[in-house]
C-alpha cells in the first residue's frame, strides 16, 4: 500500500493505493482509519477497486455500518 499525502490549509488527506483490496469489512474499514488518523490524516482518498463490491451493494448494509463509524470518528472517506 502507498500512501500519498496532500496537504491544504488545515486539512491533511491520505491518497491510499495498493493492488489488493483495502476495505474488505466493518473492522478492516475501522483498522485503516485508525492507521491514517494516528498519522495525523483527516480524509481517507481510496480508488474504487480498493473497495469489496459488496460496499456498493446496499441491500446488504455494509456502507451504512461503514460509513456511520467514519461518521462518528469525524473521518471523511473519498471514493475515486
Amino acid at each position: 500500500m502507498t500512501i500519498t499525502p496532500y496537504f491544504t490549509a488545515a486539512i491533511k488527506s491520505a491518497h491510499l493505493d495498493s493492488d489488493q483490496i483495502l476495505m474488505g469489512s466493518n473492522e478492516e474499514a475501522l483498522q485503516l482509519m485508525v492507521d491514517c488518523y494516528y498519522q495525523g490524516f483527516d480524509r481517507i482518498i481510496l480508488q474504487r477497486e480498493n473497495i469489496h463490491a459488496e460496499f456498493f451493494d446496499l441491500k446488504n448494509g455494509m456502507a451504512g455500518e461503514i460509513l456511520q463509524k467514519f461518521a462518528n470518528y469525524r473521518m471523511q472517506l473519498r471514493i475515486i
